[in-house]
């Protein structure tokens, strides 16, 4: 567990003084469900790279057997929604959700998300949940996650803060940044001229792409969009792949990754296409190639690059054994950044469902509400149920 705690709010292992690691960590202890929790996930890890499936390995379902046990008598109790709906029944669904996301089909992380939207509504709302805001952003956090996944729209209903300006290092091409170009901070970040040119063309070819979200859209905006993503798409496809032994690109992995997911994006884009499709196997394989080739450390110096390199793939890779890497890497980089950069987090993953629900609709317009509608009200005795139903 204490090796774990490490990485959470960290991505490398080398974490600076925050509120996760001094507060949160203790007092999640201190709780015989959330201890409980924190064994099971430290197991199913543990488990995982043993090479022996988590939810067949009979002590990792021990441990979650006794937990949801733990968690059922919090939901009975008889102290009222005090005790039922408390931050320490929140936190243990949350990380159920989150476990689930990572083990289990969309129907069994379903149940669970369910009852987390239930709890959050019979508590008031995220905004009464304290704990200095944490557990209300790895609430948001884990609703990203799964909306990033599974091509959906986010279950918890919040508005997203408009953004102030953010330092140089927590740019990505899913925001904008007050006219500020990746090209003239390429030495801050430390990349190439020509991994700053990917980046600041992408950038304007999603910001483009998400205006046209939940707003009448004309043939001819249909038209120069698909226009830009055709001139993009083509542009990248004549830029140096990076292999030839003299290029000077030939090691650069943050170049080679970038060029990768850009493809992406744009194949989705032109074609109109989820990018689940627009991910095939050969670019899941060339991203994850890339992408190990660079350090943690590095990534962690340009943390908003790598949130939507990883973002471009996590679709396709859902059934692949890249799933759960990429999976760990975006919640782990979520993470991160939250601690000081929430407003960052927050609307980079509106952003990105955003263009998800571009994607999807039908007259390259919209279809969604920004702020999310309210989720469908369970009765008490269903959104017990719920968990009830797991054992």
């Amino acid at each position: 567990v204490k090796l774990l705690t490490k990485y959470t709010v960290s991505l490398d292992g080398h974490a600076v003084p925050n509120y996760y690691n001094s507060h949160f960590v203790p007092w999640s202890l201190k709780s015989p469900l959330l201890a409980t929790l924190s064994i099971y996930t430290t197991a199913a890890i543990q488990s995982e790279s043993l090479k022996i499936p988590p939810n067949s390995n009979p002590l990792v379902i021990s441990y979650k057997l006794t937990a949801i046990q733990l968690l059922n008598e919090k939901l009975r109790s008889e102290k009222g929604l005090d005790e039922q709906v408390g931050n320490e029944a929140i936190c243990a669904v949350a990380i159920l959700v989150s476990m689930e996301w990572y083990w289990s089909e969309f129907g069994v992380v379903e149940k669970h998300l369910k009852g987390l939207v239930e709890m959050v509504r019979l508590r008031g709302g995220l905004g009464e949940l304290g704990l200095h805001e944490f557990l209300k952003r790895m609430i948001l956090i884990v609703d990203y996650n799964i909306a990033t996944t599974y091509d959906r729209e986010p279950s918890i209903p919040h508005n997203v803060v408009v953004l102030p300006p953010h330092l140089v290092h927590v740019m990505t091409p899913l925001l904008s940044s007050s006219g500020t170009t990746f090209q003239a901070h390429q030495e801050v970040l430390g990349i190439s001229k020509e991994t700053a040119v990917i980046l600041d063309n992408m950038r304007f070819l999603l910001l483009a792409t998400v205006k046209g979200v939940d707003r009448p859209v004309t043939a001819q905006d249909r038209s120069k969009l698909r226009k830009t993503a055709l001139w993009t798409r083509d542009w990248l496809v004549n830029l140096p792949t990076g292999p030839e032994p003299d290029s000077h690109l030939s090691q650069d992995f943050v170049y080679q990754s970038c060029r990768v997911a850009a493809h992406i994006y744009c194949r989705a884009i032109a074609e109109h296409t989820s990018l689940s499709k627009a991910c095939e196997i050969q670019d899941l394989a060339q991203l994850w190639g890339n992408v190990w080739r660079v350090s943690l450390s590095r990534w962690k110096q340009i943390p908003g690059i790598f949130l939507w390199i990883l973002l471009s793939a996590i679709q396709a890779a859902e059934t692949t054994p890249y799933g759960r890497f990429l999976k760990s890497m975006v919640k782990g980089v979520m993470t991160y950044l939250a601690v000081d950069h929430w407003d960052v987090v927050d609307a980079a993953g509106m952003g990105f469902v955003r263009l998800q629900r571009w994607l999807r609709s039908k007259d390259f317009g919209g279809g969604g509400e920004e702020v999310i509608a309210e989720a469908e009200k369970l009765e008490v005795g269903e959104f017990l149920d719920v968990y009830r139903a797991t054992r």
